[in-house]
């Protein structure tokens, strides 16, 4: 890790730009067009998941690493089982990062998906490489360039008093376009993942101080709520003063949006703005790629690997298994694939070790945390071959049979273990049987 000498604004920003993704700005653009400001809600979740990050920041930082140092000196096995999941995880959301900026380069630029992928990977492995520090300055110009770009097609089309109501307009279209079940799945699981995810941990445990991470992490929570309804008013505004060509495909609205008023994207300076946006957007997928490396070296024990090398091997990892979501949508590419694909099972991984830690220390049966090893297995291996257009060879009933013990069909013990032989994807560790459990 970095030696520790972020300040309070630099961890903010850098905060920011973990979750200034593809999908934050295009994605909320294109579901503008249908349900209006509540497109904004997943942007909206992840600055009130900065606050919740902010309750958790004084541990993260005293432990100075990410989620899985919660079991460092007590289990090696939980806590290379937690970098595991992390790095699953982390590399399937730093993949549809990548899809997304390839998919702008080609839409904007004209560029075939050989370059496409080569630009995007080479954008963040060089963007990585950066001092935390530099990272931050680079980013906060980045990131003000884009917000501006923004601004600027929301004064044109006379929408300051639209944003200065977009916060309550985002209930309100809420309400009216999504069910209850949506908003409440939309906003536990996001604000979940902002506090286990460790491409957000990674910059509060690089704070000078307790105090820094802590005040970081406020100011992260109240630029990203500043900033969520932006590129959402930004369509509204448009399509209210009727701005908005008749045949433009919903994923191409905010690029269309920021070039418009200089001329198009035929233009230098359009070229540059679409720039400066994609390279916003990029610290998201720089974020998640730097995390995913270092996950990766605990999960894997590469501690003597040099961190070049390991972060080419989360890049080529992403661009291996990209898929061609992005045909289909900024919103298909991103947040459908990121959290129903890798956060869910990574997120469920979590909560397993978490609460199987529970049962040691309470000192309940074994027969039930065997069952959930074995679902876990099966969940992530399906999760890494799902990418792959492929099924594992098994299918876990999640619950418990005779015994307490999970009904895995067409894969036991064995057959896990010669799934996680063939599924692309580490074994993690097998339960003890009752008689051999020690408490943490």
């Amino acid at each position: 890790m970095n030696k520790r000498s972020l300040g309070p604004w630099n961890v903010a920003i850098l905060l920011v730009s973990a979750s200034y993704g593809i999908g934050f700005v295009f994605g909320t653009g294109e579901l503008a067009r249908t349900v209006g400001m509540a497109s904004s809600l997943y942007a909206a979740a992840t600055g009130i998941g900065m606050l919740f990050l902010a309750v958790a920041a004084g541990t993260f930082w005293r432990l100075g690493t990410p989620i899985w140092g919660l079991f460092r000196g007590k289990n090696a096995a939980l806590e290379s089982g937690v970098a595991l999941l992390s790095s699953v995880w982390l590399l399937g959301i730093f993949s549809v990062q990548l899809q997304g900026a390839a998919a702008v380069l080609g839409l904007n630029f004209g560029l075939t998906p050989v370059w496409q992928y080569a630009i995007a990977g080479l954008l963040v492995w060089g963007l990585g490489r950066l001092r935390p520090g530099r990272l931050g300055a680079v980013f906060s110009v980045f990131l003000a360039a884009a917000s501006a770009s923004l601004v600027v097609v929301i004064v044109l089309n006379n929408g300051i008093g639209l944003y200065g109501r977009s916060l309550a307009l985002l209930a309100t279209d809420a309400a009216r376009y999504l069910s209850v079940s949506d908003i409440g799945v939309t906003m536990l699981s996001t604000i979940a993942l902002v506090v286990l995810g460790a491409d957000y941990q990674q910059f509060v445990i690089l704070a000078r101080s307790r105090r820094a991470a802590v005040l970081g992490c406020v100011l992260a929570g109240v630029l990203v709520m500043l900033i969520s309804t932006l590129p959402s008013t930004a369509v509204l505004a448009a399509m209210q003063a009727g701005h908005l060509p008749d045949g433009l495909a919903a994923k191409e609205t905010i690029p269309f949006l920021v070039v418009e008023p200089f001329g198009g994207s035929h233009t230098g300076v359009g070229k540059g703005i679409l720039c400066a946006l994609l390279l916003a957007a990029l610290g998201s997928g720089a974020a998640v790629a730097m995390a995913a490396a270092h996950a990766m070296r605990q999960a894997l024990s590469w501690h003597r690997a040099p961190d070049g090398v390991v972060s080419l091997a989360v890049v080529l990892g992403g661009i291996g298994i990209r898929s061609d979501r992005h045909e289909h949508g900024w919103v298909d590419c991103v947040d459908q694939h990121a959290v129903s694909d890798y956060g869910g099972g990574a997120l469920g991984g979590h909560a397993h070790w978490l609460w199987r830690r529970a049962q040691y220390r309470m000192g309940y049966g074994c027969e039930l945390c065997e069952c959930a090893d074995d679902a876990v297995r099966i969940t992530a291996i399906g999760v890494a071959r799902q990418r792959l257009g492929e099924r594992a060879g098994g299918h876990c009933v999640w619950g418990t049979g005779a015994g307490g013990r999970c009904a895995v069909r067409g894969a036991g013990r064995r057959g896990v273990g010669r799934l996680i032989a063939t599924g692309r994807i580490g074994a993690l560790p097998t339960s003890p049987r009752h008689e051999n459990r020690r408490p943490l």
